[in-house]
Formats: C-alpha cells, structure tokens, sequence
C-alpha cells in the first residue's frame, strides 16, 4: 500500500506527520505500507505547465491513500486525478477529528491541546484507517479467491 502526504513544508505539518506516521507504522509492524511526501511548493506554481506535469508524475505512481494538510490542496489535486481517484484524497483534519462536521477540527487551536497531541490522533486515526482498508482488501482477494 502506499500513501501520499501532501502538504507545504515551510508550514512544517508535513515532516511532522510524515515522521510521526512512520514510528507509528513501525510500532505497528506495517512495513507493507510505503510512505511518500509531496511539498507543494516543488509542484510549481498554480496554473502552471510545470505544476500539471509534475502533479502527473507524482500521481501516476498510483497512491492508494493521498493526505492532505489543507482544503485547497485537495481541490488542488483533483484537477490532475481521475474522478475515480477523488475518493483517495483525505484533509488531514478530518482524519484527525473523526467527529461529526460540525465538530472543530484538530487545525482549530483548542488552546489545550498541543500541536504533538493534533498529530499524534491524526496519525494513530490514519493508521487504522489503513488497517481497516488492508482488511477489507484481503476480505475482498478471498472472495474473489472462493469464485
């Protein structure tokens, strides 16, 4: 499995959580899961030829899980993915709060939550995530196993 963070790293979320979400996935033991980072600012800029060529390339390695760290970067994203693909992309604040819509997200600033904390529950909340998905793909393999 692979996922794909994507965010802008002079905002610093981006290493935070990649580097977070790893020692997670290595206290976890998944090492079937890779994971890959896309700083927006190396895209180039919106509009521009240089940023759908390397959107393409960054996408056509076929992510199964594509994270984003704001709103826009996943507006941003589904210019360049298939609509099929739109279900990949998931706002980082979402994957962190797991409560209704109306709930603040982890982005909010609780003022008694630390920044480490936000991340910490996005991440634990991303990993199983991906444990429910690697078990409904090998539930969905053994079906197909029994036809």
């Amino acid at each position: 499995m692979k996922v794909l963070l994507v965010g802008l790293e002079r905002v610093g979320k981006l290493f935070s959580m990649e580097s977070l979400f790893k020692k997670k996935l290595t206290e976890a033991d998944m090492t079937d899961v890779e994971v890959v980072t896309a700083e927006m600012t190396e895209f180039g800029s919106p509009g521009g030829r240089k940023l759908e060529r390397n959107m393409n390339e960054a996408l056509r390695d076929e992510a199964d899980f594509v994270v984003v760290m704001e709103p826009w970067q996943k507006d941003l994203l589904t210019r360049f993915m298939d609509y099929r693909n739109w279900h990949k992309i998931h706002l980082f604040a979402d994957i962190c709060k797991r409560k209704p819509k109306d709930m603040p997200s982890c982005d909010v600033d609780f003022g008694y939550r630390s920044m480490k904390e936000e991340m910490n529950d996005g991440c634990r909340n991303l990993l199983e995530g991906l444990k429910m998905l690697l078990r409904k793909r090998e539930s969905d393999s053994s079906d197909l196993a029994m036809i």
